[in-house]
């Protein structure tokens, strides 16, 4: 028996993941990518925006954010892994900061699906454009004992 913690991929949505996915692609252009995933504690839907760049010829990615969506809300924030290891475990479990500016907690009392579908969009196009203005800076290598503990190879110097 596994960890109860790890969720597995589920193909169909809940209603709300899919009325939320559904806004979430009419309201942004951002490649954002979808996971429905089910673990001990109910159906709930990873979100993610990959931040990468090509570096000769090759494509890096240096950050990812997410966000988990399920009947509590939304939460948030950078994926400590790029989302290797911990792409099924809520933001919770995976020790991922939620805490503003960088992340983003919204409880589902008191807020509609579409408040929190725009609520997701801003967050992400927020961060998407800091890493529009700064991407074009030259990374710098992580050192070898951050890429042994499993550390991106390229790094922004933010």
């Amino acid at each position: 028996m596994g960890d109860p913690k790890w969720g597995g991929d589920r193909e169909e949505p809940t209603a709300a993941e899919a009325e939320f996915t559904e806004l979430l692609d009419r309201l942004s252009s951002l490649n954002i990518e979808y996971v429905f995933v089910q673990d001990d504690r109910g159906p709930w839907t990873l979100v993610a925006l990959r931040f990468d760049r090509n570096i000769g010829g090759e494509d890096y990615i240096f950050k990812s954010l997410r966000l988990d969506f399920d009947s509590a809300g939304i939460r948030g924030g950078w994926s400590e892994y790029n989302l290797d290891g911990d792409g099924r475990v809520r933001a919770e479990d995976a020790n991922v900061d939620t805490a503003p500016p960088d992340g983003i907690i919204i409880p589902a009392a008191g807020h509609t699906i579409p408040e929190l579908a725009q609520a997701a969009v801003d967050w992400f196009q927020r961060h998407w454009d800091e890493w529009e203005r700064v991407r074009r800076i030259p990374p710098r290598r992580t050192p070898w004992w951050g890429r042994m503990l499993g550390q991106s190879e390229w790094r922004y110097p933010y």
